[in-house]
C-alpha cells in the first residue's frame, strides 16, 4: 500500500495504483528469484534447486536492452534468459575493460 502513495522514499503524493508490468517480472525473476535458488542449491548442496534455476534460465525469455542488441547486431543470438545475462556480463568483464578481443 506504501507505494500507492509514494514514488519517493519519504515523499507522499497523490493515490495512484501501481502494477508490476510483465518484463519487470521477469527482470525479478531473473535477477534475483534464479540467483537465490542456485545459491540455496549450491549451500545445501541439492542438485536439483541448481537444476531447476538452470532451467528456469534456459526457459525465461530474453532480456531486450542496448547490451543485448549490440551482440545481436554482431550476429551473436540472444534466445534465452541465460542467454542474455551471458551476453552482459561479457560485456562487463571483457569489453568494458577493452579485452573482447
Amino acid at each position: 500500500d506504501y507505494w500507492h502513495y509514494h514514488y519517493i522514499f519519504g515523499e507522499k503524493g497523490a493515490f495512484k495504483e501501481k502494477k508490476l508490468g510483465d518484463q519487470m517480472a521477469r527482470n525479478i525473476i531473473l535477477n534475483s528469484v534464479i540467483p537465490m535458488l542456485y545459491a540455496y542449491g549450491w549451500y545445501n548442496n541439492t542438485e536439483a534447486h541448481k537444476l531447476k534455476a538452470i532451467q528456469w534460465g534456459a526457459e525465461l525469455v530474453a532480456e531486450k536492452n542496448t547490451i543485448t542488441a549490440g551482440f545481436e547486431e554482431a550476429g551473436i543470438p540472444n534466445r534465452t534468459a541465460s542467454d542474455s545475462q551471458a551476453l552482459i556480463q561479457l560485456k562487463h568483464k571483457y569489453c568494458d575493460k577493452k579485452r573482447c578481443l
